[in-house]
């Protein structure tokens, strides 16, 4: 049978392992060829998982619960991490079987005792996870291979006060189970899902009306009690590094403005030619965060190599006194550009005051 937390007024959560998952797809190691393109495609689907604030100005309190079916040198069997925003707050390991926090205002006020609930309950979600892994095993007939349960769910506050929360139950990178959260019923995203959403859903178990109570009102409560910690934080700020990259592509020169190493968040980047604005961007990557808690960002334009326009790279961030303006040198040598992407250890756990774990079982 499959287990389901069914949790009463709170819980905790994690996020994937994809920083690990990458070190062995890029390492060559012992695995076998089938075993990295195995972990290599979990990987890939498990990427697609991230779930990102969809408005401007909204915040977001992101779990996530990891289980592997099998032990992979430098992968925990079981993880679980909790996320503000892109922030990771609290995060569990079963190979260290610690539960640390990851930023400094979780140990301040009510927050201290953030780990007593995890500490009584992860050996529970090991066990519970373990379980699940043999269980969908069997209901797609897999005697053996490397298989991954992931569950994650949370609340996105907008900036007009509005909420959007959602619950995802995943089996190797693939919705296994949702949760519709209008009408507060689980949907099976494969058929050999049925059975567990069918027991769910009644009204003996009772699961959509007790997710409903941690999503809408425990989930919110605590991501609102997170983010006035945060902003009680002394303000930190970090002048950001700039470096401008060219390539040579099919007879086009790729100009990257890269930028890193900056902190807060907020940034504007652009290329100006002449002393004038550039619209016709190649691309411009996510603000992404490094495992320093600094971010990187690159801008990307096409140019024509006989182009003898004077291009600049123009930064405005808190931390610069004035704008910082990087011209291009025409005459450095182009190179061939590889972009530097900071994985994050998705493995982030939040911890609500839980008051009762209500475990349903479903026949196979």
């Amino acid at each position: 049978m499959l287990l389901s937390p069914q949790l009463s007024p709170g819980v905790q959560l994690q996020e994937t392992i994809q920083y690990r998952l990458w070190i062995l797809i890029s390492s060559k190691g012992d695995k076998s060829p089938i075993l990295r393109r195995m972990i290599r495609v979990r990987f890939l689907l498990l990427c697609a998982w991230a779930v990102a604030g969809e408005y401007a100005g909204s915040h977001q309190l992101h779990y996530s619960f990891t289980g592997i079916s099998d032990p992979v040198p430098g992968l925990p069997v079981f993880s679980i991490v909790q996320y503000l925003d892109d922030q990771m707050t609290t995060i569990y390991s079963s190979d260290t079987g610690e539960t640390r926090p990851g930023v400094s205002w979780m140990d301040k006020g009510d927050l201290k005792n953030w780990e007593d609930t995890l500490y009584q309950h992860k050996n529970w979600w090991t066990m519970a996870f373990k379980h699940n892994i043999k269980t969908a095993m069997s209901r797609f007939n897999q005697t053996g291979g490397f298989h991954v349960v992931q569950l994650m769910y949370g609340c996105e506050l907008r900036h007009d006060n509005s909420t959007r929360l959602y619950y995802r139950y995943g089996y190797d990178g693939r919705d296994f189970i949702t949760l519709d959260t209008d009408r507060w019923v689980f949907e099976p995203g494969v058929y050999e899902a049925q059975i567990s959403t069918q027991r769910w859903n009644t009204a003996e178990d009772g699961a959509g009306q007790r997710w409903k109570h941690i999503l809408e009102i425990s989930c919110v409560e605590l991501l609102k009690k997170y983010l006035d910690y945060e902003r009680r934080e002394p303000e930190r700020r970090v002048a950001p590094e700039v470096k401008i990259l060219a390539q040579e592509s099919g007879g086009i020169t790729v100009l990257h403005c890269w930028v890193y190493g900056f902190y807060p968040r907020e940034v504007d980047v652009k290329w100006m030619k002449n002393g004038q604005d550039v619209v016709n961007l190649v691309e411009s990557t996510p603000i992404l965060r490094n495992n320093d808690g600094t971010y990187q960002f690159r801008v990307s334009m096409k140019v024509n190599p006989e182009d003898d326009g004077a291009y600049s790279c123009h930064i405005d961030h808190s931390s610069l006194a004035e704008e910082r303006i990087v011209p291009w040198d025409h005459n450095r040598k182009r190179i061939w550009f590889i972009p530097i992407v900071v994985l994050l250890p998705f493995l982030a756990l939040v911890t609500f005051n839980v008051r009762k774990i209500h475990v349903s079982a479903m026949a196979h």
